[in-house]
């Protein structure tokens, strides 16, 4: 057991000195070691030198080959030349006497104008014709009435009745008149008077033919009843 126990002793001791051993020598190498870490290494430097090359020597072109010049005609001598031909001159044509004039045709007498018709009235002309003779019958219906006004009647004299009458004459298209109270006096005496008034002129003047056939209508009659003594 003593043995035993030195044994292991020794191999303590030895592992122990192999472990200080190492230490001294990392410690040792440590300076050198750090130096070669924190610094790299310069790189060895590349020396570099330009080499020229010499020249090519330039590409020589071949000279140009001359054309081959055609042959010339051959020129013919005086000798072979034609005769010049003698140029004729041209005989002068006498000109065409010019042709007479022929005499202008002799006037004829134009036949003489027909007779132009008349040409047909237009429709405003014979609207104007119309309202022309229109306006003429009026004027003569109230001449008529005028030569033969009735007396004012008894009761309007009276009573001092006036008022202003309009009559409305229409002429068919058969000749006959219509006539009509187209406005009022306010008195029936004095209404009746101005109808009797003008029936009794529309039968004694008579239509003019230009009216008739158609129908027309006159401008309205405007009469004033006032009793003056």
């Amino acid at each position: 057991m003593r043995a035993g126990a030195e044994q292991i002793r020794r191999f303590r001791y030895a592992v122990a000195l192999s472990v200080a051993v190492h230490l001294i020598a990392l410690f040792g190498a440590w300076p050198a070691l750090r130096e070669s870490l924190q610094e790299p290494a310069a790189p060895p430097l590349l020396v570099t030198r330009l080499v020229e090359l010499p020249a090519l020597p330039e590409e020589r072109k071949p000279p140009p080959r001359p054309e081959p010049r055609k042959p010339e005609p051959a020129r013919p001598s005086p000798a072979e030349l034609p005769p010049p031909r003698a140029e004729s001159t041209p005989t002068p044509v006498p000109a065409p006497a010019p042709a007479a004039a022929e005499p202008p045709p002799a006037p004829t007498p134009s036949d003489p104008p027909a007779a132009s018709a008349p040409a047909a009235p237009s429709q405003a002309e014979t609207r104007a014709a119309e309202a022309i003779t229109a306006a003429q019958y009026r004027l003569q219906l109230i001449a008529y009435a005028q030569r033969n006004k009735p007396p004012y009647p008894r009761l309007a004299r009276e009573n001092n009745w006036a008022g202003e009458v309009t009559l409305e004459i229409t002429l068919r298209a058969d000749g006959q008149a219509e006539l009509g109270l187209r406005g009022g006096s306010g008195y029936e005496v004095l209404d009746k008077l101005a109808l009797d008034t003008y029936q009794q002129a529309l039968r004694a003047v008579p239509v003019p033919s230009a009216l008739r056939g158609r129908q027309v209508k006159l401008e309205p009659l405007r009469l004033v009843y006032r009793f003056v003594e």
